[in-house]
């Protein structure tokens, strides 16, 4: 939409003149856009998922939250709404396995609705080497 603005002073004096005249194009909001590419770790003992994504544009309107959810291979589940653009997740004991990919998918909301989600696929780690002290010795 387009509309035109125009500024006047006003005063005990009277109405002033036009004085300005700006032609201002408003946007009506919309949803977010997709989240920037998205960062996982976890450290090798498999107790938490640490995550972090670049901002969205917000669409016009200030991003209220965002909707993390988890994949381990059974569904999608909401881990998380974060106000912030990154999320500190603990994994359960045998939520995870070693060498598994997870799925991770993030999407922006603000007062008009969800933005387009993105995901990213993350392998975990090997599982840690034996430690050489604990061996038989021979």
């Amino acid at each position: 939409m387009t509309v035109q603005v125009e500024v006047m002073a006003y005063s005990g004096a009277g109405d002033g003149a036009v004085r300005a005249s700006q032609v201002v194009t408003l946007t009506r909001a919309s949803e977010p856009s997709e989240v920037g590419d998205i960062s996982i770790s976890v450290p090798d003992d498999l107790s938490r998922l640490d995550a972090s994504w670049g901002r969205p544009d917000n669409g016009g309107s200030r991003i209220t939250e965002y909707v993390v959810e988890l994949n381990t291979g059974g569904g999608w589940s909401v881990i998380g709404r974060p106000g912030q653009p990154s999320i500190q997740y603990p994994f359960s004991a045998g939520q995870v396995a070693y060498r598994q990919t997870i799925l991770v998918r993030v999407s922006a909301v603000n007062e008009v609705g969800t933005g387009a989600s993105k995901t990213q696929d993350y392998r975990l780690p090997d599982p840690p080497d034996p430690d050489p002290g604990d061996g038989d010795g021979g």
